[in-house]
């Protein structure tokens, strides 16, 4: 069985980068506890393979870490290629859309 602690290696620094992509400009000047306030309630939906089960099983525990610790959802959007998620962010910078995109995070 994995061990999602042990991947973690004891770092928190991986639920501090999901936080930290739901900044926007205004809060990377933000105090820690600010920047955890915002972050509250939102959800990140992070683009990443889903082709391996124990990647897909450390991505669950750190989903419920991320809600347990600081109120913030983690949806692991299972691709079959990357390239399909940076697709779909070049079709939506190329139709103008400059933020409020449908990819948060990828993992590549």
């Amino acid at each position: 069985m994995l061990n999602p602690t042990r991947l973690l290696c004891g770092k928190r620094w991986s639920l501090a980068l999901f936080l930290s992509l739901l900044l926007n400009t205004s809060l990377l000047q933000a105090a820690w506890p600010e920047v955890q306030q915002a972050a509250q309630g939102q959800t990140v939906y992070f683009n990443a393979w889903g082709g391996s089960e124990e990647i897909n099983t450390y991505l669950e525990w750190v989903a419920e870490q991320v809600e347990e610790r600081f109120d913030v959802t983690l949806e692991h959007v299972k691709l079959a290629n990357t390239t399909d998620a940076v697709s779909r962010i070049l079709a939506e910078k190329t139709a103008g859309r400059t933020s409020g995109g449908s990819v948060d995070l990828i993992w590549i």
